[in-house]
């Protein structure tokens, strides 16, 4: 029991509602059709590299993510996960630095930036089928559009997260099988139809209803992309070496399989090892082969050099040739011909996504972060208020519904370049599982007693406890990353701009942190106490 007072009260007051499968279907931000495709259309920029091999990179790399944070989870399952350890483990303002910017303010800009995504990807081509022209159906992608559909977004996911933990799970429950219902439509579709099917229909759609002049389009779009610059992309290089600098790439996609870690005080028999494991996992292995079927299939029916040619004009303004983004999901009606067909697959993923997208993204995350720091007396106390008989942080998702308007302005408007910084999240989640991967290192030798009575202790090869060999391999591969993120400018997080507010956001974080600690020891409480305890359940 915590000691009176040292935190906000003696029990967090929150519940395990959820089952191991609620927290896989959340963190399964991999899921094809979904980001890891659209991000994949950014792929041009490195035409030699092999898109399957990338992801397998991917799930090595993930792999001792997920054994990480399972090691962490059952060692200290509690709301704000990263926050937690960190300030436990490593230092108090050091913990609160890292993990203040990344989780309660650059998650803020996942909300418009995948919005965006939706409306190229789904939005726009759902539009073209149910009878607009292609002037139109562009004004889904465009400034206004983002900036109402981030809005609706935030309205409707907040209206399922009001209900709670328990009533969320069961809608997400639903969404996630007809989403999946979706892709795996795709992946039959593609496996069912001929390349020359594709081509025909492609050629037919681009003149017939995108009023595109010549009469191969298809053809001309690999033939425009190589005139302005496109080069070694018409053969699949299955080089090892040539994919790895996709890794960077699809981090900005694929870091996610532990999504839902700061949420694992509220998930039942969470300190089962393997079974805490594989809800990490399966977001990983499984999910990513759904992933690299699908780019089997785009290669077969489409070929690479169009895919890679396609997107490299759509990324350098090319309307003429491609006036919409090569939408994949899209691509199942030109192999169908079943506009109803279609229209579910594109709402199946918006519904799914946009569930996620705000209620994921903000009100269940930011809120347990706001909370353990609220709970630790390092925030106003109201963060960790919870209300109605729902037992919901109301007032950090009124927070996040507000904190949300002002940057999705920002982003849908590209107030002062603002959208350049949403790539800066990857960058300051990856410094995030570095930082918590040096907890896991140290953790059988900082904090022994709690090593010991978690399950990790269990597993060590030659006297070495696994956890720090996972450990040592996420922050050796991240060191890959972080490097390339800095030195190639396609990634887009290099910038001076970049630089100067993550110093910003940093800086913020530790005034913050130090801000409370003194007014806090003003009311006669030490901080420096709370942060010798765990804090209860």
């Amino acid at each position: 029991m915590a000691e009176s007072g040292i935190f906000l009260r003696k029990a967090s007051g929150l519940v395990r509602d959820w089952s191991f499968f609620d927290a896989f279907a959340f963190q399964s931000w991999s899921q094809p059709l979904g980001i890891s495709i659209f991000m994949f259309a950014y792929a041009c920029f490195w035409p030699s590299a092999n898109m399957v091999l990338s992801i397998v990179w991917l799930m090595i790399f993930a792999t001792f993510q997920c054994f990480v944070y399972t090691f962490m989870v059952v060692a200290m399952p509690r709301a704000g996960a990263d926050y937690v350890w960190q300030s436990r483990v490593l230092n108090p303002a050091l913990g609160f630095m890292v993990t203040f910017p990344a989780w309660c303010f650059l998650t803020i800009f996942w909300v418009p930036w995948n919005t965006w995504t939706l409306a190229l990807q789904h939005v726009t081509p759902m539009m073209l089928l149910l009878g607009q022209n292609i002037e139109s159906a562009n004004w889904w992608s465009g400034n206004d559009a983002i900036y109402l559909m981030t809005i609706a977004t935030m309205v409707y996911s907040g209206i399922v997260a009001a209900f709670g933990m328990k009533w969320y799970a069961r809608v997400q429950y639903i969404l996630y099988w007809i989403a999946m219902i979706g892709v795996f439509v795709v992946i039959v579709a593609f496996a069912i139809s001929s390349h020359s099917t594709f081509v025909a229909n492609f050629n037919t759609f681009w003149t017939n209803r995108l009023g595109y002049s010549g009469a191969n389009a298809y053809q001309d779009i690999i033939d425009a992309a190589k005139e302005q610059g496109l080069g070694g992309v018409s053969q699949v290089n299955w080089d090892w070496g040539l994919a790895a600098p996709l890794l960077p790439l699809n981090l900005m996609w694929g870091l996610w399989s532990t999504w839902a870690a700061p949420l694992y005080g509220e998930v039942r028999g969470v300190k089962s090892f393997w079974k805490t494991h594989l809800s990490f996992q399966m977001t990983n292995i499984p999910l990513n082969f759904l992933n690299i079927l699908v780019i089997l299939g785009i290669w077969s029916i489409a070929s690479n050099e169009f895919y890679q040619s396609a997107n490299y004009l759509f990324w350098m303004g090319d309307t003429t040739h491609m006036p919409m983004f090569a939408s994949v999901p899209f691509w199942s009606y030109l192999l169908t011909g079943n506009v109803a067909l279609t229209v579910f697959i594109h709402l199946s993923i918006i519904a799914w996504y946009s569930l996620l997208n705000g209620a994921g993204n903000t009100y269940l995350i930011i809120s347990r972060f706001m909370f353990a720091m609220s709970y630790d007396q390092a925030l106003p106390s109201w963060f960790a208020s919870l209300k109605t008989s729902r037992r919901i942080p109301a007032y950090s998702y009124l927070w996040c519904f507000l904190i949300t308007l002002v940057l999705g302005w920002f982003y849908s408007y590209n107030w002062h370049g603002f959208r350049s910084l949403f790539l800066d999240a990857s960058f300051a989640f990856v410094v995030v599982f570095c930082f918590t991967s040096l907890v896991a290192i140290l953790l059988p030798f900082t904090r022994r007693s709690i090593f010991k009575a978690s399950p990790a202790a269990k597993y060590v090869i030659g006297g070495i406890p696994i956890q720090v060999i996972c450990g040592i391999g996420f922050i050796g591969m991240s060191i890959y990353v972080i490097y390339q993120w800095l030195v190639d400018a396609n990634y887009g997080v290099n910038s001076p701009f970049s630089a100067q507010v993550m110093v910003l956001l940093y800086a913020i974080g530790v005034i913050i942190f130090l801000a409370f600690k003194y007014y806090r020891k003003s009311k006669g409480i030490d901080l420096n106490l709370t942060y010798q305890q765990i804090p209860p359940d």
